[in-house]
């Protein structure tokens, strides 16, 4: 009779746990170029004494077969957005440059989905934002991403 309650309750627990949106194969395939991205940054940054470059150029933007990634909602080439495009934004890159001084010694990268009033809340206020990937190096943290955002609108 126990092992009956112990069964009950566990199925009343997975049957009230949400399973995560499962993602288009667009959303995959931004997922995967931010991925790149995020690789070519890191390799600009071994030849360039660990400083990352001030803005996102069309050679970052570039697969292994140097191939302009392409935007996977609209099927044109990928390209950097500010924060606030808003519907211009869909399946392109929002590229942040931390600077230390003059250097750049972090970055953000954030990845736009097709629909903007959904995604993650990556400036805080509450409200989605239409981010479906977010990668930062190390030396940012949740709370400074947040204020370096809040600073661009």
């Amino acid at each position: 009779m126990k092992i009956y309650w112990i069964a009950i309750a566990l199925l009343a627990l997975l049957a009230g746990c949400k399973q995560p949106a499962a993602s288009s194969p667009a959303d995959m395939e931004l997922k995967a170029h931010i991925a790149t991205i995020e690789q070519n940054l890191l390799d600009w940054a071994r030849q360039n004494g660990g400083l990352y470059p001030e803005t996102l150029n069309a050679d970052l933007m570039k697969d292994g077969q140097n191939m302009a990634l392409i935007n996977p909602y609209d099927r044109t080439e990928m390209h950097p957005v500010a924060f606030t495009a808003g519907e211009l934004a869909a399946g392109n890159v929002c590229y942040i440059a931390v600077h230390d001084g003059y250097d750049v010694k972090d970055y953000i990268l954030l990845g736009f989905g097709e629909d903007m009033a959904a995604g993650q809340d990556v400036d805080g206020d509450g409200k989605p934002d239409g981010v479906i990937e977010v990668r930062r190096s190390s030396g940012v943290s949740a709370e400074k991403m947040r204020s370096l955002i809040e600073e661009m609108k």
